[in-house]
């Protein structure tokens, strides 16, 4: 076939001196052809190669017999690994890679909708101007919006993670695995330092939100916001995948990366009491701030009646 037509298949082109330079214990050449572009077509390749491979070390078998040679003369030095990491290691790295990101993105869905209807929602409908005429006092109103926020993150972060250990724990029982045989390598005091880093996240993300989402005028205003604060969830999980990042005394005061490289460290047992102390620190100061930055968003005026804000003047108000 033309090489342009091979789309949809795989190609083998044997040399036409095959047979000769088999015979004369040389090496014979084959080509495949194939559109790698295609994962099915890619992976029937591999099992091809597989074969060739198999077919290859049948054929040094025999030569190394004619020549009254062992297989070890092909192989000076033999090479033995050894994995020093436990089973429940591996699963713990396993998921340190991926929960985190699970595990922020729940608390952030969870939180950015409700901010977003208790905030601009509200400005557009006109009842948050309304709230700030009460006799309460801007600090309450705060509070309760904040505290709104951050117990549906929190519930959406735990019960999606609860659905998510049921439905691995299921799909190992219909596999006809063992559920037993899913064990982490997490200490009591790991789970103490998991839920305080997952509780503090939630504050952190619930405020930054709300404070975020209060800049708009309306809800549709308040949607476009969301992209841009889901990456700041987003790049640093992310970044926690790539090779050599690992929690130390630096990535453990970077906001966002130390939380997801301390839950993966947490997961994975081989987390420090000084590191991960450095994270949920840091943590709870960042969420700190992120409530202070909240509560100046919302004592100002302008952000509140829709006008323009200035903000150079946003962090001069006063909350009272």
């Amino acid at each position: 076939a033309m090489l342009d037509t091979m789309k949809n298949t795989i190609g083998l082109q044997i040399a036409p001196d095959f047979e000769n330079k088999i015979k004369n214990q040389q090496s014979a050449q084959v080509e495949i052809l194939a559109n790698q572009s295609k994962e099915l077509i890619e992976f029937r390749q591999k099992q091809i190669v597989a074969q060739i491979e198999a077919m290859n070390q049948s054929l040094l078998q025999t030569r190394l017999e004619e020549a009254g040679l062992n297989t070890e003369f092909t192989q000076p030095i033999a090479i033995q690994k050894t994995d020093l990491a436990s089973r429940e290691m591996k699963f713990g790295k396993a998921l340190g890679m991926y929960l985190p990101l699970m595990l922020l993105l729940f608390i952030f869905m969870g939180a950015i909708y409700i901010a977003i209807d208790i905030t601009a929602g509200e400005k557009e409908r006109r009842t948050l101007q309304t709230l700030f005429t009460t006799p309460a006092r801007i600090p309450e109103i705060i509070a309760g919006k904040f505290l709104a926020v951050f117990s549906v993150a929190v519930t959406s972060a735990f019960m999606n993670l609860s659905s998510l250990a049921i439905a691995i724990m299921l799909q190992a029982k219909l596999m006809g695995g063992n559920i037993s045989s899913f064990k982490l390598a997490v200490t009591p005091d790991g789970w103490m330092w998991l839920i305080l880093i997952i509780i503090f996240s939630a504050v952190l993300l619930s405020a930054l939100s709300l404070a975020v989402v209060l800049l708009a005028n309306s809800y549709k205003e308040a949607q476009s916001y969301v992209s841009p604060l889901m990456m700041v969830v987003l790049i640093p999980a992310i970044l926690v995948q790539l090779p050599g990042m690992e929690l130390n005394m630096t990535t453990a005061l970077i906001p966002m990366l130390n939380i997801c490289l301390g839950m993966g460290a947490i997961f994975k047992g081989t987390y420090t009491l000084g590191s991960i102390a450095l994270v949920t620190g840091f943590t709870i100061l960042y969420s700190v701030l992120a409530l202070f930055f909240a509560s100046k968003v919302f004592g100002n005026e302008n952000v509140v009646t829709g006008e323009k804000i200035n903000f150079k003047q946003l962090f001069l108000s006063k909350t009272t």
